[in-house]
């Protein structure tokens, strides 16, 4: 295993001086790291290893100040220990590789500190959901509230290929999409997708045939194209035929959202994550307008129009008989199916600038990235 230690093009005398203690390369050598390097910058005389004690340890050193190819390091680390330069940083971050980050205070401005403490109220979102949040924004649609239309590709019962657009909620524990009834500062954030649908719909057959789909967006002002691919889990309402328990387990894909959230809670006293699928999904159709909520009592979509008007309401708090509208209020939320799309594959190219990344989930949940030609 390798250790790449990093200091930049300036020099960081403490951090160098302390990874050179017998005390460091012993917890390093522990942990079976079995190569360490340092780009020490102007700390060179910071760099003082102990001349016997990296060979007992079976631990090799290689040492520079600075190097003209600093991604082969990376690409190769299985852990990066850097100052807090957001360069380092995001070099460690676009590679999805574990880092520990040091601000050095001595310098004449606190931005390394502040850098690393943005970094650690950051919470765990994987690279490529900061990315997308960061293109979304600049579309001037708040992530957490109004996504922009995105195709949803599937594939139909006869094997060929089905495309259409539809509006996202967003991601599971953002915004109105609290966890449960007991998270009310969206304590937890995850980078599960949600949609919704018609349970009647073909697109929710084709899902529960073929779950494997794909998300596709163009944000033009940001120029980026989002593609993220996934396996759907629908959840339906209770007394709908359809449903059956949510075979995704979405306690153990959800993190704290901003690990400031948990300062105030000490050890063992931090309450577990609870995820209520139910409340989820309620407070999802809750948060249409009474427009859309009436187009969920509708009958199934794509089937022949019938005559009746009376059974296509465009509004359902304007039904001026209460036990039709009462009538009509139930069948929407049993017509309401909710699809969470556990993300595994994102791929992200940005032509104003001339970059693309490709997003891929380990089976630890962790990520890795890879850089392209667009």
């Amino acid at each position: 295993m390798l250790a790449y230690v990093t200091v930049g093009s300036t020099g960081f005398d403490q951090l160098i001086g302390v990874i050179s203690t017998p005390a460091f390369l012993r917890a390093l050598s522990s942990r079976g790291f079995r190569r360490l390097v340092v780009q020490y910058g102007s700390s060179s005389k910071s760099f003082n290893p102990p001349s016997r004690v990296p060979e007992t340890l079976g631990l090799s050193i290689e040492h520079f100040d600075y190097t003209r190819w600093p991604q082969q390091y990376v690409d190769n680390a299985d852990l990066i220990i850097s100052h807090a330069g957001t360069g380092c940083i995001l070099e460690a971050l676009h590679a999805g590789k574990p880092t520990i980050v040091v601000p050095n205070h001595d310098l004449m401005d606190a931005h390394q500190a502040e850098i690393a403490e943005e970094l650690a109220h950051g919470g765990r979102d994987p690279e490529w959901k900061k990315e997308f949040v960061r293109n979304l924004n600049i579309e001037n649609s708040p992530a957490t509230e109004n996504f922009p239309p995105i195709a949803l590709s599937t594939v139909d019962l006869n094997g060929r290929p089905s495309v259409r657009m539809v509006s996202p909620r967003g991601f599971l524990g953002d915004g109105f999409l609290k966890t449960s009834a007991t998270d009310q500062q969206n304590t937890w954030t995850s980078d599960i997708m949600t949609l919704c649908t018609h349970a009647q719909s073909n697109k929710v057959q084709e899902l529960l045939s073929t779950p494997d789909t794909q998300l596709v967006c163009w944000l033009p002002r940001a120029q980026a194209q989002i593609r993220c691919s996934g396996r759907a889990h629908l959840l339906f309402h209770p007394e709908n035929p359809l449903y059956s328990t949510l075979t995704l387990d979405l306690e153990h894909r959800v993190w704290p959202s901003r690990q400031d959230n948990r300062e105030d809670v000490a050890g063992d006293d931090i309450p577990p994550v609870v995820v209520d699928p139910e409340f989820v999904r309620e407070q999802a159709f809750l948060h249409h307008s009474p427009g859309i909520q009436a187009w969920y009592s509708w009958p199934a979509p794509g089937r022949a129009r019938a005559l009746d008007d009376s059974l296509y309401p465009k509004d359902l708090e304007r039904i001026k008989d209460s036990l039709v509208r009462d009538r009509c209020k139930e069948t929407a939320r049993r017509n309401y199916a909710l699809v969470f799309i556990d993300i595994d594959h994102v791929d992200i190219v940005n032509l104003g600038q001339s970059t693309r990344r490709i997003y891929t989930r380990r089976s630890d949940n962790s990520w890795t990235t890879t850089n392209v030609n667009p």
